[in-house]
């Protein structure tokens, strides 16, 4: 009788026998991807300076304060990372928008007019709240157009809408 050893000799080198070892254990699953967090999303929205832009701390302040209820929304309501992503960027340049509208001053003709591009960013990925907060939105801005607001006031007349419509 013949002995089998797991291992066979080739030019002076010792190979294991594959016959003779055992099966690898099946390989993990990758672990799957972090989610972005409301956390994530607000540290990225409150640390990038860029929205602030030229306005002075009473105008944006209020303005700013609807950003928080909307990144709570986003982080409940997005199914996945790339869009909590698009929803981040979205609220970015709404931000972006309205300071830029604040910062024409309500004098400017096409005060109102201007805050439309907000509907556009926004109703893709939060078309339940922009059903009421943009007519209202709207609404708010003539009429602090014919009052010749201060910059400050409608910040905070602006703001206000949009948190009420994220539940703020």
């Amino acid at each position: 009788m013949r002995l089998r050893w797991p291992w066979r000799r080739t030019q002076n080198s010792v190979v294991e026998d594959p016959s003779s070892s055992p099966p690898l254990p099946p390989r993990p699953s990758p672990r799957p991807a972090r989610r972005l967090s409301e956390v994530d999303l607000l540290a990225r929205l409150e640390g990038d300076v860029s929205i602030r832009g030229g306005l002075d701390r009473a105008s944006w302040e209020p303005t700013a304060g609807w950003v928080r209820p909307a990144v709570q929304t986003l982080a409940r309501t997005a199914t996945s990372d790339d869009a909590a992503e698009a929803g981040y960027q979205a609220l970015r340049d709404s931000a972006l928008l309205l300071g830029d509208v604040l910062l024409g001053g309500t004098d400017a003709p096409d005060f109102a007019a201007s805050l439309e591009g907000i509907e556009a960013y926004l109703t893709p990925h939060f078309p339940r709240e922009m059903e009421s907060a943009f007519p209202a939105l709207l609404e708010e801005a003539a009429r602090l157009h014919r009052q010749h607001a201060s910059r400050a006031l409608a910040a905070a007349r602006l703001g206000a809408v949009l948190r009420r419509a994220f539940g703020g």
